[in-house]
């Protein structure tokens, strides 16, 4: 079937959300749910772990959004790789 302006037909199931929880959601989860956890957790567990566990929210999001769409998303790619990262160079510089 060919449809108008070239894009392919939506399959049933693929809508996206709308309204204003589908704006909301996405900086909650990547900004304020991350700096909430690294605010509570950094004076009883130090930076490097509060860190390490604030980055959780954003990494779940990057792997549900990889499952569902097969695509990922750069920022979020250089996050999580960051975070990958953290525990060995901070492990290096001890």
């Amino acid at each position: 079937m060919v449809c108008p302006l070239g894009r392919a037909p939506a399959r049933p199931g693929s809508a996206r959300r709308s309204g204003i929880g589908a704006g909301l959601v996405p900086p909650l989860v990547n900004f304020a749910l991350p700096f909430l956890i690294y605010t509570i957790a950094k004076s009883s567990l130090g930076n490097v772990h509060a860190l390490l566990i604030a980055s959780s929210p954003p990494i779940a999001w990057t792997i549900i959004g990889f499952a569902r769409t097969r695509r990922i998303d750069a920022l979020l790619a250089v996050v999580v790789g960051v975070d990958a990262l953290t525990p060995i160079l901070t492990k290096a510089n001890k």
